[in-house]
Formats: structure tokens, sequence, C-alpha cells
């Protein structure tokens, strides 16, 4: 019994598990929400009676409020729990995801997908700080490698 035991990992190891399952999921739907939007501007062009190029402010305001965004989370995960505002921006960007499906027209639509890119500058930065946090000096370059890898089947899964 005391074999089985002494085999289970240790409170700090599931504590650690625990956080990059948590930098994992972030990582998931920060990087997969990027594609998701190409894969259907034609039915957001019927939806709203608009054109393509129309569309594109989506894109635009999308990447602009991310771009805006992530300086500022980078500061504020230095001043404060980087944790407590990964929650707060990743609670934020699902807000705004379900206030993207029901908007009722593309003006809407666009203010809440500026509201949603800045919620992704803001996991960004703090995604790579937390992996820092939680990997030592040995184990960061694979926890790196990881978190690139989860981002990237996020993207191709949408």
């Amino acid at each position: 019994m005391s074999a089985a035991i002494s085999a289970l990992p240790s409170y700090d190891e599931m504590a650690s598990l625990a956080d990059n399952a948590f930098v994992i999921l972030i990582a998931a739907a920060t990087y997969g929400d990027e594609r998701l939007l190409p894969s259907v501007l034609q039915e957001l062009a019927v939806t709203f009676n608009t054109t393509l190029t129309d569309l594109g402010w989506l894109t635009f305001a999308g990447f602009m409020a991310a771009a805006l965004a992530t300086p500022i989370a980078g500061e504020l995960g230095d001043v404060f729990k980087r944790g407590r505002i990964m929650i707060g921006a990743l609670s934020l960007f699902c807000v705004t995801g379900v206030l993207m499906a029901v908007s009722q027209n593309l003006q809407q639509l666009i203010f809440f997908r500026a509201l949603n890119g800045a919620c992704v500058g803001f996991n960004v930065p703090l995604l790579f700080s937390v992996v820092g946090d939680l990997n030592s000096e040995k184990q960061r370059g694979a926890a790196f490698g990881t978190l690139a890898l989860v981002g990237n089947m996020g993207a191709i899964m949408g």
C-alpha cells in the first residue's frame, strides 16, 4: 500500500500540472479564436446584408485592439497577479464571444470584436509570462514548445 501511495504525485506536482493545464486551455481558446472568424465570413455577409470588404473591419478591430492591449497587459501582469488578470480577460473573452453571437447589426459585431480582440491581446503576453513563472529554466523550452503546439492546434481546430 505504501508503494502505491509514494507513486502518487505530490501536492506541488499536482498544482503545477493544474496550472499548466489552465495555461494550455487559455492558449487553445485564444489562438483558436483567431481562426474562427474567416470560416464564417460568408455567413456573416449574408446575415448582415453586407460585403466581405465591410467585414474586413472585424479583423482590423480585433487585431488593432489586441495590439493596443498587449503592452498594457504586460505592465498590469508585472504589477498585479498575472493569474487574476488572465481569468478576468478570459471571462470577458467569453462574454464578448456571446455578445458577438447575438449582435443585431454589423456595428455591434465590430464593437464586440474589438473588445474580444483586447482580451486576446491581454492573454497572449500573460500566457508567456506564466509559462516562464511555472517552469524551471530546464523545463522552459519544452513548456514554450507545448504552448506553441497547443496554440497551433487551437488555430487549426478553430
